[in-house]
């Protein structure tokens, strides 16, 4: 009912909170098991009970209150919330305090709807920079005319000694379109005997095959490693063409994502990226596209940056906020 205070006790939302008259909440049952209901003997506390659960004094403290493998749900029916004290501000502050709250969080939350909108356009641009080197009127090739592609694979889990060695072993959630140097797990010399794994050069071009980071580039940033199953290595004939395709390839990405669309795991061959066309300037016309898009890219990227640094300090001040509303005035407890 009006005026009711709901906690989500599962997750995707665990922790989330509402009040039933705010519009932004989600329109549900009281009796839905899925939310711990609170309905203040007050309505006009309502409001002020909500931003206090939202609060980082409450928030940090229910985080201890979670149970499952992964914190999946918060442990309502033994009662630890209603358990918990909370403080009461006096009640000629109630109002007083959530309209601070609400004022405060009204700027915030335009200034945050900018930095989307600012975001976005910035992503809307960075994508036209990267399509700029698919205009080009070169002759077009298949990739498979100048690089060759190839795949590794996955040592036996079943034999420890596979694993542990001195030989990186890149898997495609590790490509994130940068430099690879890194790998959270390497194998031995056993392990790439006794599977299909390769060993690949530094400066070596890969990418995702399956799953959620279809299509995401890497480039091997060890001196060489190995990568499983699900990552193609791409190797030029000429390695100086590397620049140029990696953009080539980042600028066919939809085109790439929609090839692996289809199964209840996206995934594409090597014959999808063999296939693929890619226009071939001549040398020093490659090499003049490189360094503008390259530049102009890097500049949308660091502009980005700035814009997801003033997100995250929003985040900080959201929190300033509400533990300041209640961390600094002196309050009862109920």
């Amino acid at each position: 009912m009006p005026g009711d205070v709901l906690i989500c006790k599962i997750n995707p939302r665990i922790n989330r909170v509402w009040i039933v008259s705010d519009p932004s909440g989600p329109f549900v049952q009281v009796a839905s098991p899925e939310f711990l209901v609170f309905r203040p003997n007050n309505p006009a506390i309502a409001r002020y009970l909500m931003w206090y659960l939202r609060s980082p004094i409450f928030r940090d403290w229910i985080k201890l209150s979670a149970e499952g493998a992964t914190g999946s749900h918060t442990r309502a029916k033994s009662a630890p919330i209603l358990q918990q004290p909370i403080p009461i501000a006096p009640a000629a502050e109630y109002t007083a305090i959530v309209n601070t709250i609400e004022s405060h969080f009204s700027h915030l939350d335009a200034a945050g709807a900018s930095l989307i909108r600012a975001s976005l356009a910035l992503q809307a641009l960075q994508e036209q920079r990267y399509r700029a080197v698919l205009s080009s009127d070169a002759p077009l090739v298949r990739l498979s005319e100048i690089a060759r592609t190839s795949s590794g694979g996955t040592p036996s889990r079943r034999d420890a000694s596979n694993f542990g060695g001195e030989i990186p072993w890149i898997k495609s959630g590790e490509l994130g379109d940068g430099t690879v140097t890194g790998t959270e797990e390497s194998i031995t010399c056993a392990g790439l005997r006794s599977s299909s794994a390769k060993i690949f050069n530094k400066g070596t071009l890969l990418m995702a095959m399956y799953g959620a980071t279809i299509g995401r580039l890497g480039i091997v940033g060890m001196s060489s490693a190995a990568t499983n199953q699900a990552v193609c290595a791409i190797e030029p004939h000429d390695r100086e063409l590397t620049p140029y395709l990696w953009l080539c390839l980042r600028a066919l990405r939809s085109d790439i994502v929609a090839a692996g669309k289809g199964g209840a795991q996206p995934n594409i061959s090597q014959g999808v990226i063999q296939s693929l066309s890619i226009p071939l300037p001549s040398p020093s016309r490659r090499a003049a596209l490189v360094a503008i898009l390259e530049r102009d890219i890097d500049e949308l990227v660091r502009i980005r940056g700035i814009v997801d640094l003033q997100a995250s300090r929003l985040t900080a001040l959201r929190r300033a906020v509400l533990l300041g509303a209640f961390a600094r005035r002196k309050m009862e407890v109920a």
